[in-house]
């Protein structure tokens, strides 16, 4: 996952020179069993959260970790996201701080929230993802 997380973090008009980032994972996908996962570790320690590691504005930012997710999804084998990446939370986590639940309806955190409800029914109708 850090090579798509490098990529993700690159300005968007700079990634056309990064694919290579998010494909090289598709080198070993189906001769290894594995899970995808966006550890914690990516998400405290000064990292920041997932949603500000994108540059650009909120539009763009949701619109890169909804594409990010579900090319995440695509890849056969387990998911796995960290407390609090299913609706975007914009604080890094902290084991202290309750997750920001109050952000989960509102313009983009909810439709991201709602992309990992479809992601996930995808997921289960398809045991070619599996």
């Amino acid at each position: 996952m850090n090579d798509s997380l490098r990529y993700l973090e690159l300005n968007p008009f700079h990634r056309q020179y990064h694919h290579g980032e998010m494909t090289f994972a598709m080198v070993y996908q189906y001769s290894e069993n594995f899970i995808l996962p966006i550890s914690h570790d990516e998400v405290v320690h000064g990292k920041g959260s997932m949603i500000t590691k994108i540059p650009g504005d909120d539009w763009q930012q949701f619109a890169s970790l909804r594409a990010f997710y579900s090319y995440m999804w695509s890849f056969p084998g387990k998911q796995l996201v960290f407390m609090g990446q299913e609706f975007g939370q914009r604080h890094e986590f902290d084991e202290s701080v309750s997750l920001e639940w109050f952000v989960a309806d509102l313009w983009g955190h909810g439709g991201l929230k709602r992309l990992f409800r479809d992601l996930n029914k995808i997921y289960k109708e398809n045991p070619a993802l599996w």
